[in-house]
């Protein structure tokens, strides 16, 4: 955009932000994003990034992703 490079988070990475923070509108947010887009979502890359983020988290993000899909 006017000449400056702009960086947007992928679809995946969005899912991974929105699963650890956890609010009832991110994880319906991280459910639309995973309905819509299932077949382009690389599933193992964002489980590896849940299960690195549940001890931070205090909680089993990937649990929390099973429970949206």
């Amino acid at each position: 955009m006017n000449n400056y490079n702009v960086s947007f988070a992928s679809c995946d990475d969005t899912i991974i932000h929105k699963i650890f923070a956890g609010r009832p509108r991110d994880l319906e947010d991280a459910r639309i994003l995973l309905k819509k887009n299932m077949k382009a979502l690389d599933i193992a890359y964002i489980k590896k990034w849940l299960r690195e983020f549940s001890d931070i988290a205090g909680r089993n993000l990937v649990r929390e992703l099973e429970k949206i899909e």
